[in-house]
């Protein structure tokens, strides 16, 4: 009997939660549908039938990506370097063999005018030096020019020959090192004077006789104040009565000649000699003269008559 009313008791209850959640599920359907249609009003789709209790899943997250490997640096087998003054190319061969005997480059450029030039090279870890072209400065693995002063334009070239002593990268390095260099030039030269006086050889007396005076800068500076004084003397007269006729010449520049006539009156017979002088605050004195001889014009005698007579017959000249 017990057993009996436990049995109905228990299918009450059964009977009663599948009434409650039947009613639940078509409660929620339609409060569902209703929300869908606000923001759905024109889809004509069946909506779809889920309970609170079991969301639609979400996607699963994308797998992340895999990281990039980095990229690892190759090396060269040349490179630049450069300042303002100095440029250094390096050039090594891009592979060897163990035991031979490696040449490298240096092409070292002069970008502007400098001093104290200096560029240095090493030999390699795993290398045995060689020698190097020119000779360069050598203290343990490093070679050291010093180039001193080197003008815009300038190129050297060094070579370095080393000896692959092991496997594996060789790595080899430069550093330039230059300090500014301004220049300023003096032009040094040395004047120098050549003087020649010219004149006739023979001239009437009472007639004008005129020289020429040529003065000459032979050297490679100018000469300066340049004075030049011609002493008249006895048998010859200036116009203006002076024993010494004074002529400035000023600057003479290299390469450069100044002529001066002289105009005087022969006064006196005989042989005259005109002397001149050349002289310069800096490049001393030179000096030269010209002779003349001063005639006076007379009679002209001629004599004519028989060339050849015998002994003691007379002979006939006539004079005029």
């Amino acid at each position: 009997m017990q057993r009996s009313k436990y049995l109905a008791a228990l299918a009450a209850v059964a009977v009663t939660v599948t009434a409650l959640f039947q009613s639940g599920c078509a409660s929620w359907r339609a409060e569902d549908k209703a929300e869908y249609m606000k923001t759905n009003p024109t889809s004509r789709t069946e909506v779809p039938r889920y309970s609170r209790e079991e969301p639609p899943a979400k996607p699963a997250p994308a797998a992340p990506a895999a990281p990039k490997a980095e990229a690892k640096p190759v090396a060269s087998n040349e490179f630049t370097i450069k300042n303002d003054l100095l440029q250094v190319q390096k050039r090594v061969p891009a592979k060897g063999t163990l035991g031979q005997t490696l040449e490298s480059q240096l092409i070292i450029t002069a970008l502007d005018n400098c001093a104290e030039a200096v560029v240095t090279d090493t030999i390699p870890d795993g290398s045995t030096f060689v020698k190097a072209e020119p000779p360069a400065q050598v203290a343990g693995n490093k070679l050291t020019w010093a180039l001193g002063n080197l003008d815009r334009g300038q190129v050297i070239h060094a070579k370095i020959w080393y000896r692959a002593d092991k496997e594996g990268t060789l790595v080899n390095c430069a550093t330039l090192a230059a300090i500014p260099r301004g220049c300023a030039g003096t032009m040094i030269g040395k004047p120098a004077l050549s003087i020649e006086k010219s004149g006739p050889a023979t001239a009437k007396l009472g007639s004008d006789v005129t020289y020429t005076i040529v003065v000459k800068n032979t050297g490679t500076s100018d000469a300066d104040n340049v004075v030049v004084t011609d002493n008249v003397p006895e048998g010859l007269a200036a116009a203006s009565g002076e024993k010494v006729l004074t002529y400035n010449l000023g600057t003479l520049a290299p390469g450069t000649a100044k002529s001066i006539p002289v105009t005087l009156k022969a006064t006196k017979r005989g042989e005259v000699c005109n002397p001149a002088v050349a002289k310069s605050t800096n490049a001393g004195e030179v000096k030269d003269d010209a002779c003349t001889v001063i005639v006076q014009p007379g009679l002209a005698i001629t004599k004519t008559g028989t060339k050849d007579q015998f002994i003691g017959r007379n002979a006939s000249y006539q004079v005029v």
